[in-house]
Parts: structure tokens; C-alpha cells; sequence
């Protein structure tokens, strides 16, 4: 006959039988989260760095984009005779990344200047990369001149 003690004694029983069951498969899932949880995390910083690489193309594009605007290319006298050097007013990306701004933007590594400005004029709508992706010029002509010196860009 099973008395209200024993019955406690093998439900306690029953019940540490499970608890143990269930702490060993946790200690075996455990390193399954744990690798899971680093691939995430990996993932999540692939995807931060891909993002702040983005938004670092968008502005190096942006100021391009000034360079060669209708509001500041009229009176930028060292682009436009940059321009002047070319019969097709190619401007060679060189020279844009020695802009003060784009050398921030940029870092010092000419390599990775190189193909920062690259991939940043791919993404504008303004400006065309020659066929070498050493050249940058505007996609719309733009008729100014200078005093001086007559400059067609």
C-alpha cells in the first residue's frame, strides 16, 4: 500500500529523474546555442560594416557630387582647369582624392582611395567613370568661362 509519504518520496524521485534528463540535454544544447549565437554575431557585424561602408560611399558620392554641381563647379577654378586639361573635360580621380574633404572621407591608403572614389562615382547619377575607372567627369556638360582663361566643362 502506497501511503501520502511514499507516494511524495517517488514523485520526488520521478521528478529528479527528469530534471536531471533535462540539465544533461541542455549541457549538450549549450555549445550548439553557443556557436549559433557567434555566427550571429558574426553576421551582425558583417552586416554593421557593410552598412557604414554604404553610408561612406553615399557622402564621398554627395561631395562629388557638389564638386561637379551647377551650383560649384562655375566658380571652383581648380577643377574646371583640371577639366580644361582634357578635350573630353575628363578629371582624373588623382585629383579629386587630394580634395581635403575627400582625403578625410578617404583615409591615406590610395589603394582603398582608389576604390572608395570608384565605387562612390558608380552610385552617383551625376558623374561618369571612364572606361579605365581612372577619369571622372559630369554626365551633363556644363558651358562656363573664366576671365582668363576661356574653359568649356
Amino acid at each position: 500500500m502506497s501511503t501520502p509519504e511514499k507516494q511524495m518520496q517517488e514523485d520526488d524521485l520521478t521528478l529528479s529523474g527528469t530534471l536531471e534528463d533535462r540539465l544533461s540535454n541542455l549541457q549538450q544544447t549549450l555549445p550548439k546555442v553557443d556557436k549559433a549565437l557567434t555566427k550571429i554575431a558574426n553576421i551582425l557585424d558583417t552586416t554593421k560594416n557593410n552598412i557604414k561602408r554604404q553610408l561612406l560611399l553615399q557622402k564621398i558620392a554627395e561631395q562629388i557630387d557638389f564638386y561637379f554641381s551647377d551650383k560649384n563647379l562655375p566658380s571652383d577654378v581648380f577643377l574646371l582647369k583640371a577639366m580644361s586639361n582634357n578635350e573630353q573635360r575628363w578629371v582624373s580621380l588623382k585629383t579629386i582624392a587630394t580634395f581635403t574633404k575627400i582625403k578625410n572621407m578617404c583615409g591615406n591608403n590610395k589603394k582603398k582611395s582608389k576604390t572608395l572614389l570608384t565605387n562612390a562615382c558608380a552610385l552617383s547619377n551625376h558623374v561618369e567613370l571612364d572606361e579605365t575607372k581612372f577619369n571622372v567627369r559630369r554626365i551633363v556638360p556644363l558651358m562656363v568661362s573664366i576671365q582668363s582663361d576661356a574653359v568649356v566643362a
